[in-house]
């Protein structure tokens, strides 16, 4: 089955609401937690989140294009919700008879979570329903503004849910730690979604990444969820955690990432560190990757040429 998943909002001007916790945050959180528990169980992914737009007419426009054009076979929105914070709960959207039957197989699962079921509502009047080719449906997980339903969240379990809900099988490992594989395809998608004030670096964020973790496979990806072999700043504090990790040239404190949002989130805290002071002068990923080296990224003097030669692998990744 290939199901095209869209995180909701994360494109500027369209962003989402905003409570306790904010609906952009959370529905990147619990989208790439599906797409990666949908690959685990061998089905096709397509991430269909613009990661950028002109304007939210845009910004849906693509959305349904992206599943069109990729013929997807089921269109899966994820939303979170809020209203006045005393609503709670979950409802889940949709059009055809085929949407409403997933609509209630997923509400069901997540409800066994213990949110309180606002029931399948009719989505004739949403544009991502109205303007995708498949049974689609949209998920407002729950209310951003309650707090009883922030309490509630968590985003392994609500993705596992919608997982379980779209296809009646169990993720069978977390979707917060799948094989190598899927977890450098769960970072790719997160990146690509993710809201960044220079979104025209992202192939220099990822080239690095692709270096320095190996497409994936290094211990302090898999395990710490530092895919850019980030050390320990007291600067990051706000963000991550202090560990010791050996890498190749010895012991040293590094940074570990409690998700992988906040590790991209946090690769710009630590670019914005001092020494860095001035990056946002540089448009290209060329000129910046010079720039960064130049301050004392990396001691090796061919790190920047280095970097540099993997980004159109990092464009092709990205776009």
């Amino acid at each position: 089955m290939k199901y095209g998943i869209d995180c909701g909002h994360n494109a500027t001007p369209d962003t989402g609401a905003v409570g306790i916790k904010q609906e952009d945050v959370l529905t990147l959180a619990v989208g790439s937690r599906v797409m990666a528990g949908l690959r685990s169980l061998g089905h096709e992914v397509v991430n269909c989140t613009p990661t950028k737009a002109s304007s939210v007419g845009d910004s849906l426009r693509q959305r349904c294009q992206i599943a069109n054009s990729e013929n997807v076979d089921v269109f899966v929105s994820i939303h979170f919700n809020a209203f006045n914070c005393k609503a709670y709960g979950t409802e889940v959207y949709a059009m055809s008879n085929s949407g409403k039957t997933l609509a209630k197989n997923v509400i069901n699962e997540i409800c066994s979570l213990g949110f309180f079921n606002r029931g399948v509502k009719d989505g004739s009047h949403l544009y991502v329903l109205k303007n995708t080719c498949m049974p689609a449906i949209l998920v407002e997980c729950c209310f951003v503004d309650s707090a009883t339903d922030m309490n509630l969240l968590n985003a392994d379990t609500m993705a596992a849910a919608i997982v379980k809900g779209l296809t009646g099988q169990c993720v069978a490992t977390p979707a917060k730690s799948p094989d190598r594989a899927a977890k450098w395809q769960e970072f790719i998608d997160v990146l690509k979604a993710a809201n960044i004030a220079y979104p025209q670096l992202k192939p220099a964020q990822l080239a690095q990444a692709i270096l320095e973790s190996g497409r994936g496979t290094s211990e302090l990806f898999l395990e710490h969820n530092n895919p850019y072999g980030l050390k320990w700043r007291r600067e990051m504090s706000e963000i991550a955690q202090n560990v010791s990790y050996k890498a190749h040239d010895g012991i040293d404190s590094y940074c570990k990432f409690q998700t992988l949002e906040d590790a991209v989130k946090g690769y710009w805290l630590f670019i914005g560190r001092k020494p860095y002071q001035g990056w946002e002068q540089y448009s290209s990923p060329e000129d910046y990757l010079k720039f960064i080296v130049g301050c004392g990224y990396c001691p090796d003097k061919a790190y920047a040429n280095k970097v540099i030669s993997i980004l159109p692998e990092a464009r092709k990744l990205l776009y």
